[in-house]
């Protein structure tokens, strides 16, 4: 390939991947396992209406190389109550951070759905998917919807919303789990 070709190519590809992102609005996301290691128990017993949820604690983020991805719908932008920069894929891999969403996220177990959530967020430990839900970020509720649990909505949306300030954006946004 002649030089000119290359550095062709070089420009080309990152202004095809920027106007796809702005076209579709999300991230690639291709599932290659349905890992999900997840109890919905709480001290034995299923969980009921109202009861306080910690869903992470039971994840070791000293243990393995963890990455925590959310993301965002294109379709929800305006209504996201985060003061952070408008991105479409977030990921955090810093312990303290992870360990602070351990410690801080507490959520409602409402025995209710939510009719349409297309947010993410995903919990991938070592390459492999860990852990997957919806999530809620908007002006009027934060939380998350899963097929297993239903909607919990947080306890304290500011504390979740301040942990989620510190995410950084993802620019390459394509997930294998």
């Amino acid at each position: 390939m002649k030089p000119k070709g290359v550095v062709l190519v070089i420009v080309l590809i990152p202004i095809l991947y920027f106007v796809a992102i702005k076209i579709q609005g999300h991230a690639l996301v291709f599932d290659l396992t349905d890992h999900d290691n997840f109890s919905y128990k709480k001290n034995g017993r299923q969980v009921s209406k109202g009861d306080t949820l910690n869903i992470f604690k039971e994840f070791d983020f000293e243990n393995g190389h963890w990455k925590v991805y959310v993301l965002l719908d294109r379709d929800d932008m305006s209504d996201i109550n985060l003061e952070m920069d408008r991105w479409y894929s977030y990921c955090q891999t810093d312990v303290s951070i992870l360990k602070e969403m351990q410690s801080q996220w507490r959520f409602v177990f409402t025995g209710e759905d939510l009719a349409t959530v297309t947010n993410q967020l995903l919990l991938i430990k070592d390459g492999k998917l860990m852990f997957r839900s919806a999530i809620v970020v908007d002006k009027n509720s934060m939380g998350l919807q899963n097929e297993k649990f239903g909607w919990i909505e947080s306890i304290d949306s500011n504390k979740m919303a301040e942990t989620l300030k510190k995410f950084r954006r993802d620019y390459f946004p394509v997930i294998l789990r």
